[in-house]
């Protein structure tokens, strides 16, 4: 009796299977990779957008003595407001959290949808 190879062995369900199965997995395989790509443009933006973020200039008060005098108090610092306009830090926060939960709900999917696959993939039918 002549063992049939595993290739042989398959039905037409079986190598639909297959096929169907093989092409989920590299969909996945997309999804985890968009994932980290998206990921990794979104940190290289990290700097420019807390550069953008309000900042508050320090001024010296005119009214305060000079720090340099004998028996002074060191200079009183008062802000000015922030130039409108600019995110403040919270918001640019949020919005990161917000990318990050995208990302890996994302990257969840891509791996339960590569997981299926290679799970299709395997399965024998007949």
């Amino acid at each position: 009796m002549v063992e049939t190879s595993e290739c042989q062995g398959r039905s037409a369900q079986g190598w639909t299977n297959f096929i169907i199965g093989l092409l989920v997995f590299a969909l996945g395989i997309v999804l985890m990779l968009a994932a980290f790509y998206w990921g990794y443009n979104m940190l290289r933006g990290v700097d420019d957008e807390v550069r953008s973020v309000q900042t508050v200039q320090a001024a010296d008060n005119p009214a305060a003595p000079a720090s340099g005098t004998p028996g002074s108090q060191p200079a009183v610092v008062q802000a000015t407001p922030p130039p409108a306009g600019g995110p403040t830090l919270l918001e640019v926060a949020a919005g990161y959290v917000l990318k990050l939960v995208v990302l890996l709900v994302l990257a969840l999917i891509g791996a339960m949808t590569a997981s299926k696959g290679a799970q299709l993939a395997g399965t024998k039918v007949g």
